[in-house]
């Protein structure tokens, strides 16, 4: 499979495959890399030694806000002793090889799969982690629009109108920060979630709002999740406030990463729609 990537993403392939003595569990020969997997930021990879299967991860090489790849190992080893994810197999400099989890993306119109999906979350915010890295929304957002060059003033406008809108939390805990459709398995044990990059301390409303903003879940879907997922954190009722935030928050990475693009305009217009500009 090499043959067919570009020289820079097999060189740095191949230099993954080789740590494979370091890994954890019983790897009897170096793996060979089967197929691309998905995923923006990162390139990912099935690969394969015997019956033995991981998906190994190339990091992007890209400085990306809210990424710290140590914080992810944290996170990625606490959160492995909760029993929700296996611990890494590897983690080292440019990679990351994990389990390979076959299974596929849940269908987010069912009922069931909502109980579920909101369960996950209430275990999740549940866990303590050895860090006080917290990720506060609102500021956040503030920092993105410093950053950004082009619609300062209809940006600021959008943030000051959100602000309004978005109830802080009682308390910080864990979030994914980015389980999205696509970062969920439905696996043969339960739903896993994956891709935990982003993670750290924050809002559970926001965690939840990036699940309905990227799904565009309906009220009634959401009644199911927020019902299952239970607990006194009004996340229901801070879910409208939040879900906007994330909408700006969405839009304003992408023009710090890749710039103001048609479809990042397109965003921002829907999101003054919104708001009523």
């Amino acid at each position: 499979m090499a043959s067919t990537l570009p020289q820079s993403t097999s060189v740095r392939l191949n230099a993954a495959l080789d740590t494979w003595p370091e890994w954890l569990g019983e790897v009897q020969s170096r793996p060979r890399a089967i197929r691309k997997l998905g995923g923006f930021t990162n390139e990912n990879f099935l690969i394969a030694a015997g019956n033995n299967q991981w998906s190994l991860r190339l990091n992007t090489e890209r400085a990306l806000p809210g990424i710290s790849r140590l914080r992810e190992l944290v996170v990625l080893n606490t959160v492995s002793k909760s029993g929700l994810i296996e611990a890494p197999v590897y983690w080292g400099d440019g990679c990351l090889v994990s389990v390979y989890l076959p299974g596929d993306y849940p269908d987010l119109t069912d009922g069931r799969t909502l109980v579920s999906v909101g369960r996950l979350f209430r275990e999740i915010h549940e866990i303590s982690v050895p860090f006080d890295d917290v990720l506060e929304p609102l500021a956040y957002a503030e920092s993105l629009v410093a950053q950004c060059t082009n619609d300062r003033d209809i940006l600021e406008q959008c943030l000051d109108a959100i602000d309004a809108r978005y109830r802080t939390p009682m308390k910080y805990c864990l979030c994914h920060n980015d389980l999205s459709r696509e970062n969920l398995i439905e696996t043969s044990s339960g739903l896993v979630a994956i891709d935990w990059e982003y993670a750290r301390l924050g809002d559970p409303a926001f965690d939840v709002a990036v699940l309905a903003e990227m799904s565009a879940l309906t009220d009634n879907q959401l009644d199911f999740l927020a019902d299952a997922y239970g607990g006194d954190g009004n996340i229901r009722e801070r879910l409208p406030g939040a879900r906007l935030l994330y909408a700006l928050i969405e839009i304003l990475w992408w023009m710090v990463a890749e710039g103001t693009t048609a479809a990042v305009a397109e965003r921002l217009s829907g999101l003054k729609r919104r708001l009523s500009f």
